[in-house]
């Protein structure tokens, strides 16, 4: 018997008797995010950490490419790079593991999944924000997402979770 009990029961998307409009809170960004982790995982693992330097614009306002870079320097991205696809491999793994779970078999790991995602974007909006230059307009409009789309549908879906209660 969970301690945690939902005012549902059911969890398949599929079951529109039960579902819930609250529902779309949980699904359109776990949709979302599914979508992003395919396109830009694919793209970064096939392009590698050149095609991501090349679409990096530094604060000189140029792009670097591999041959600005000294040895050390090329040694050093490619390790960096290593580490950050496998974070982006585990996160690949366990995004479509958590919703999943969450969406097909156990409806009470929503709101713990929720939880985890909307400390996710808090987290990016930090690391953001600590930034000295943050008027890039690509990154503008991530952020913009992050605080009209992400974070009032997990945030809302906790919130709505913890007032059921």
């Amino acid at each position: 018997n969970n301690e945690f009990s939902p005012p549902y029961r059911h969890c398949s998307m599929f079951d529109l008797a039960g579902f819930k409009p609250v529902e779309i809170l949980f699904w359109a960004p776990a949709t979302v995010d599914l979508m992003l982790l395919v396109t830009t995982f694919t793209m970064f693992l096939l392009n590698g950490p050149e095609w991501y330097l090349e679409t990096t614009v530094m604060p000189e306002k140029r792009r670097i490419k591999r041959g600005d870079l000294s040895a050390q320097a090329v040694i050093a991205v490619e390790e960096v790079w290593e580490v950050l696809m496998v974070a982006y491999a585990a996160y690949g793994v366990l995004l479509p593991l958590c919703v999943g779970w969450a969406g097909f078999v156990d409806a009470t790991m929503r709101p713990p999944f929720c939880v985890a995602m909307t400390i996710l974007m808090f987290c990016k909006l930090a690391f953001f924000y600590r930034r000295k230059d943050t008027s890039n307009t690509m990154d503008q409009s991530k952020i913009k997402s992050l605080f009209y789309f992400d974070l009032p549908c997990y945030g809302g879906y906790v919130l709505w979770s913890v007032a059921m209660r």
